[in-house]
């Protein structure tokens, strides 16, 4: 089995930004331990869009996992939430998965990885939708998802994620693993 990761954004598109908290950098550290996860389970490989900060057009993204024949694309990357957060509102919280269709096999994988991604940032898990319109996942002819690991402007779980990705790496490679029936422990 072949697992493209795709860390989100990079070089000069940094992404959200929160304060200090930078999507690119923290998709990066999340995709790299994803890699280490799921490289240590037997015939199981990993390909990578980037390893480090640099910018990865959307159709080179595409076209690194279509060449290599990947099984399965995953793309990481972190939500923020436009609006001001007012008096006695809560803040946006959760993780997604976005995938191409409700027919795909990569929507059946997210359905089944959903209670285990709940568990990346604290905050109920906004669902599984769909997103066309994404090159990523249109331009890819495996299974495909991109997850939104959670809020990078929220309080808790923005800096959760920055300050322990490799947690977040861990539980997203323990539920592709577990989608596929792999033993996903790492």
């Amino acid at each position: 089995m072949l697992i493209c990761i795709d860390p989100g954004h990079g070089g000069r598109h940094p992404g959200a930004v929160h304060g200090d908290l930078v999507e690119k950098d923290i998709a990066l550290n999340i995709a790299l331990a994803m890699r280490e996860c799921v490289e240590q389970k037997n015939h199981v490989s990993v390909v990578m869009t980037r390893e480090t900060d640099e910018y990865v057009s959307i159709g080179e993204r595409a076209r690194i996992a279509n060449r290599a024949n990947a099984d399965l694309f995953v793309s990481i990357h972190l939500n923020a939430d436009p609006d001001p957060d007012e008096p006695c509102m809560h803040e946006a919280s959760g993780e997604e998965i976005l995938v191409y269709s409700e027919l795909s096999t990569a929507y059946r994988l997210a359905q089944h990885m959903a209670t285990t991604i709940d568990q990346v940032v604290p905050g109920a898990f906004r669902g599984v939708k769909f997103r066309p319109d994404l090159g990523v996942l249109a331009y890819t002819h495996m299974p495909a998802m991109l997850i939104e690991c959670g809020f990078i402007d929220n309080t808790t779980g923005g800096q959760q994620l920055a300050e322990h990705p490799e947690v977040a790496g861990k539980i997203i490679a323990r539920a592709l693993l577990d989608a596929w029936g792999m033993q996903g422990n790492c």
